[in-house]
């Protein structure tokens, strides 16, 4: 079977956040992934394009028109997905983040800065790398089945 691919471009905004689970979604379902490989790459890839919206839109194009696009890609090699994400704020390599310490209970725990810790968690790999001015994090994810060729992506 031919490799397959999908591409989403969206403005780094926290408004557009939401369209990424819709479109993995539509892969997901199109390509025949399973709903827990689904699930994982989802959890992913919100996590990391949520850090680079809310972490990394630079102040001159806050609140402006002049919003630089979120390029998510996902990529089908064999059994094995290959989701990108890519943005152009400033430079920051997720993978040099230390492990945060975990709650002892849920009393202790606390809201937020957990998502890179998931990430690592619920992929095989991640990896990352500045190209071109722009910050691309990848991960992999394995599945045992093969997916089917859509008949229509949108």
């Amino acid at each position: 079977m031919a490799d397959m691919s999908s591409t989403l471009s969206i403005a780094a905004r926290v408004e557009e956040l939401s369209r990424i689970s819709d479109w993995l979604d539509a892969t997901a379902s199109a390509w025949q992934i399973p709903e827990s490989v689904t699930f994982s790459m989802k959890l992913c890839c919100e996590e990391i394009a949520s850090n680079a919206v809310r972490h990394g839109m630079t102040p001159h194009t806050a609140g402006t028109d002049l919003v630089d696009p979120l390029v998510i890609r996902l990529a089908s090699v064999a059994s094995t997905l290959h989701l990108e994400i890519e943005d152009r704020g400033p430079a920051f390599d997720p993978t040099q983040v230390a492990e945060p310490e975990l709650p002892d209970s849920l009393e202790n725990a606390q809201i937020g800065g957990l998502g890179i810790h998931l990430a690592r968690q619920f992929s095989d790999s991640m990896a990352y790398e500045r190209v071109s001015g722009a910050n691309r994090v990848s991960l992999t994810f394995t599945w045992p089945g093969e997916p089917k060729r859509p008949a229509r992506l949108s």
